[in-house]
């Protein structure tokens, strides 16, 4: 199941309203840097000095999955690499430790979906 995030202060726009760059539908995995254990709202702490939510979904450590931003919004989660893309970021600091194996799963699960309900060939799948 995944939690979606109900009230915060970012308005977020359809991809529409920035121009679309023509690039074909993507999936950006990413981590967040950050303790595997923090919870949700420790993530959120970071967004504040960002203008906009970096990912649309966040996987926990133990495997929940948390909505930030509606796939049909775009996000910032890598610089010129946002239109048409939907981030997904896993909590923790994968140059120090490793993906729980719930992520994991939770991960796969996800991008299974993403892929389908998007059309997203696995080639269109990457890392960040």
């Amino acid at each position: 199941m995944i939690e979606k995030e109900q009230n915060y202060e970012y308005q977020q726009k359809n991809v529409a309203d920035y121009g679309h760059d023509n690039s074909p539908p993507s999936i950006i995995i990413h981590h967040t840097a950050g303790n595997q254990n923090a919870t949700h709202a420790d993530v959120l702490v970071n967004f504040q000095s960002w203008t906009r939510r970096g990912y649309h979904y966040i996987i926990h450590g133990n495997g929940e999955i948390y909505q930030s931003v509606q796939e049909h919004s775009m996000s910032w989660g890598a610089k010129n690499q946002n239109s048409n893309r939907v981030h997904i970021s896993l909590m923790g600091h994968f140059e120090n430790e490793h993906p729980t194996q719930a992520q994991i799963n939770s991960a796969g699960q996800l991008i299974a979906d993403i892929r389908r309900r998007r059309n997203i060939p696995y080639s269109r799948v990457f890392t960040h």
